[in-house]
């Protein structure tokens, strides 16, 4: 098995894109860093954004988008990951279903 998992940097005020190595239904995200992140699926990520996920410092979070009762819905391919602060490889990703 194969794990698609990467390590990425924050930038201090902007997003970072995060290409998934294909359609994804659920996401691990670990803040390894000292200050918040914001996740999305989408590309207006920053925080109080609607679909924004805040992730506190050496926090993780399973992030799914829209499954619905019958266990089907949306997918994506890409994260957005926003940060007020720099940080050097501090968020880790790892896609769980796809």
């Amino acid at each position: 098995m194969i794990f698609d998992v990467r390590t990425i940097s924050t930038l201090e005020g902007n997003k970072v894109t995060v290409l998934l190595e294909g359609i994804t239904k659920e996401v691990l995200v670990k803040n390894f860093g000292q200050n918040d992140i914001y996740v999305s699926a989408s590309s207006d990520v920053s925080p109080g954004a609607k679909g924004t996920i805040r992730i506190l410092p050496n926090a993780a979070q399973l992030v799914t988008v829209n499954v619905l009762a019958s266990g089907t819905g949306m997918t994506f391919n890409t994260l957005y990951v926003y940060s007020t602060a720099a940080e050097e490889n501090s968020v880790e990703i790892q896609r769980i279903k796809w």
